[in-house]
């Protein structure tokens, strides 16, 4: 019987071009769960599509989309630290733990808990749709500039769409973390 589960420990350190484009394409195909760590790049961009990280602390965090995407919510939630402190120094030392219990005490809404689960569940969907038109445009492009049109448009709706839901994900899961 096939495997369902597949672990792999730095897949990519002793493979060549030609093998690593295939064990690619097999884990493109592949109908089942692979666990990958791995310091390639390139590689998890092109077979991940949840990161699930270290955290500072011991805590392990899951962030949904390729290795690209989860940078990209790092570098935002660093900024949004940055933005964080920058406003708390502006604040005056007494009004400050009052700001500090207000942020801590505020959790999600039943509507906002559907809201998150829904954009987690929602956001790799449009991803992996994003990479079927990408694949289909760079190895089978349609016939007419229409079609090529079509999915070009619907492309550009998907990256609106990631770059919106990521962006209400990642102010849902600072409260989450809080």
């Amino acid at each position: 019987s096939a495997p369902n589960v597949l672990i792999l420990d730095e897949p990519t350190n002793d493979l060549d071009v030609q093998t690593l484009a295939i064990l690619e394409e097999y884990l493109e195909d592949f109908n089942g769960c692979v666990i990958v760590v791995s310091h390639d790049r390139y590689f998890l961009d092109r077979t991940v599509n949840t990161i699930f990280s270290l955290e500072p602390g011991g805590n392990i965090r899951q962030y949904p989309g390729n290795y690209s995407i989860y940078l990209d919510y790092k570098k935002a939630e660093e900024d949004a630290e940055k933005i964080g402190a920058t406003s708390q120094k502006s604040v005056k030392p007494s009004v400050q733990p009052a700001v500090a219990t207000a942020t801590k005490t505020r959790k999600l809404s039943y509507k906002e808990k559907r809201e998150f689960e829904t954009l987690e569940a929602q956001i790799p969907q449009l991803e992996a749709e994003k990479v079927e038109i990408e694949k289909t445009l760079h190895r089978n492009p349609p016939d007419g500039f229409s079609a090529v049109e079509k999915l070009s448009a619907r492309m550009a709706e998907l990256e609106r769409a990631i770059e919106t839901s990521t962006e209400r994900w990642l102010e849902l899961a600072e409260l989450v973390t809080e």
